[in-house]
């Protein structure tokens, strides 16, 4: 017998497999969302650093109408000739 005709025994030789395109796919999306992160970041960072000290970018917003204290000590805030009045009941224990 010679050893040719005997069945192979033991692990086979592990052989070289081609990628597949979904994990290619994969891949590169994966490259393309770092890439644009890393980009986002820059752009953060240079329009933080471009903006002038103390500047939020947000404005103040005027009242809607007027507001104060009762001489009951009540606070409001609007008109007194609303159509709605809205009360508010709050227990604080």
């Amino acid at each position: 017998m010679s050893m040719s005709s005997q069945p192979q025994r033991g692990r086979s030789a592990p052989s070289a497999k081609k990628p597949s395109p979904l994990r290619i796919f994969y891949i590169l999306v994966a490259v393309i969302a770092v890439v644009g992160i890393a980009l986002a970041g820059i752009f953060f960072v240079q329009q933080q650093s471009a903006a002038p000290a103390g500047a939020t970018g947000a404005t103040p917003v005027a009242p809607l109408g007027p507001s104060g204290r009762t001489a009951d000590g009540f606070y409001y805030k609007g008109s007194a000739a609303a159509k709605v009045v809205v009360t508010e009941y709050a227990d604080f224990q």
